[in-house]
């Protein structure tokens, strides 16, 4: 009988869900598994501080000394930053692994909160309190390199690194000559921003210099300087579109629905902090120009990037592919500019200080080839709308069909990212991978997600550096 009853006991516990787990083991063991199965989505997971993700606006407050107001207020940036990224995170789980995660989750969380809400906040409560501690953490991390060292030695890249040099240069000479010969004609299509708005007053700013706007007025100021798009093409392959899967298996683009994506990042230019509105055109090709093409693919994006300094006034605008590729910079009149010597060149063109602005952009390559304020007259023709979509929109594609879901009270879908776990977009993998890896930067011409844009294939250089004006020569 004592057999039979201990074999029974074994057997109820072995059928047990797992215990539950307090708020820091389950934020831990969950990162770990999204690391496996979706992949981060915004900024960089912290070792032994799950509630919070950093970026590189974050690691260069890091090598300063901190004031306790200064402190809290990165932790906040943090804390902001890791529960945006969590919650598109969380939504890419299936509503069986929800549930299930739920369930480990601490029991304390109020019935009117979701646990992995309180979860964070509760942690994020706790790296305030001791903020010093956190701090030290914090600086203890690595700095985010996203070359492979590896890649440069095998590729014996002290060795290639003068011929790319010159390849570069080759390049920026040929976009120099486009953006002085670009001729304006009838049959470019203008694309328009279907919302209109007035920047709002340009607020008080925390400890790190953030300005202090609300959600609405974030989003007054996206619109209030959000550019039209004049492209010289109107054939599909030059028509922004709006992301989507196709049975949740094929992602494409829907020229049928114009649409911009929109991002708000941060900045740091000498001793003040830079506001970034961030504009986005999506492709659904960069098509071949010629038999061996090898930047042509699947799937093209073209970001434009507008600085603001700490009073709301134009410092900067420049703009990259999101495969990195092809930085641009483009200083208004008047703004100091010294060209650094060292290090892959830039190129640099002088434009309008008037915003919003009209970018005249090229067929097929989708390079910005005119800058021009939008209040001038357009050549074009032909008028297209353009619809306004948040940036984490990327993230929240398909809805597909959760199998077995009995519990009505769940949703019966789960989200699907345009990026892989490895944060790059499938399909868009370009042949010129196999020739630029000795230069350290991994599948290059590959559309990838934010924070992983390395802009420079000699030496180090990142789109979301946090001084990278400062160290392109700009005043």
């Amino acid at each position: 009988m004592a057999l039979i009853l201990t074999s029974a006991l074994l057997a109820a516990c072995s059928s047990r869900p797992p215990a539950p787990l307090d708020c820091h083991q389950a934020l831990e063991a969950l990162e770990q598994q999204i690391h496996r199965d979706i992949g981060i989505s915004l900024g960089n997971s912290i070792d032994n501080l799950p509630a919070l993700r950093s970026d590189r606006f974050v690691e260069s407050w890091l090598t300063e000394p901190l004031e306790q107001p200064q402190a809290q207020a990165l932790i906040a940036y943090m804390a902001a930053l890791a529960k945006r990224a969590w919650q598109l995170e969380w939504a890419q789980l299936s509503p069986e692994q929800q549930l299930a995660w739920e369930s480990r989750l601490a029991t304390q969380a109020p019935q009117s909160e979701l646990p992995l809400t309180h979860c964070l906040e509760q942690q994020q409560s706790t790296y305030q309190q001791q903020w010093q501690h956190t701090i030290s953490q914090l600086q203890g991390q690595e700095p985010d390199d996203d070359y492979q060292d590896w890649a440069r030695v095998l590729g014996l890249y002290p060795l290639l690194k003068g011929p790319f040099k010159h390849a570069v240069e080759k390049e920026q000479a040929r976009l120099t000559a486009d953006w002085q010969a670009h001729i304006h004609s009838q049959d470019d299509a203008l694309y328009l921003p279907d919302d209109h708005a007035i920047a709002p007053p340009w607020p008080t700013a925390d400890a790190l210099g953030l300005p202090q706007f609300s959600a609405a007025q974030w989003q007054q100021l996206a619109m209030a300087y959000a550019p039209q798009w004049q492209i010289a093409a109107r054939d599909p392959a030059n028509q922004p579109g709006r992301v989507e899967y196709i049975q949740d298996e094929q992602l494409t683009v829907n020229t049928d629905k114009p649409s911009y994506y929109h991002f708000v990042s941060f900045g740091r230019h000498h001793r003040q902090t830079t506001t970034q509105l961030n504009y986005l055109l999506w492709f659904s090709e960069r098509p071949k120009l010629s038999r061996f093409d090898w930047v042509a693919g699947q799937h093209d994006a073209l970001l434009f990037r507008i600085h603001l300094d700490q009073r709301g006034e134009l410092l900067a605008m420049d703009s990259v592919h999101l495969c990195g590729c092809w930085y641009q910079l483009m200083l208004p009149e008047g703004r100091g500019y010294t060209a650094q010597a060292q290090g892959e060149p830039v190129m640099m063109q002088r434009v309008t200080s008037a915003l919003p602005v009209r970018l005249q952009v090229s067929a097929d390559e989708h390079h910005i080839v005119g800058v021009a304020a939008a209040s001038e007259p357009s050549s074009a023709s032909q008028a297209i709308a353009l619809t306004a979509l948040p940036w984490d929109r990327l993230y929240q594609l398909s809805e597909s069909p959760a199998p077995n879901n009995s519990d009505k009270s769940l949703p019966n879908y789960s989200f699907k990212s345009a990026f892989n776990r490895e944060g790059i977009v499938p399909g868009s993998q370009r042949p010129e991978r196999w020739f630029f890896w000795p230069m350290g930067v991994a599948d290059a011409g590959s559309l990838r997600r934010l924070g992983d844009h390395a802009i420079a294939f000699v030496g180090k250089r990142y789109f979301d550096q946090a001084r990278l004006l400062e160290t392109l020569g700009v005043e």
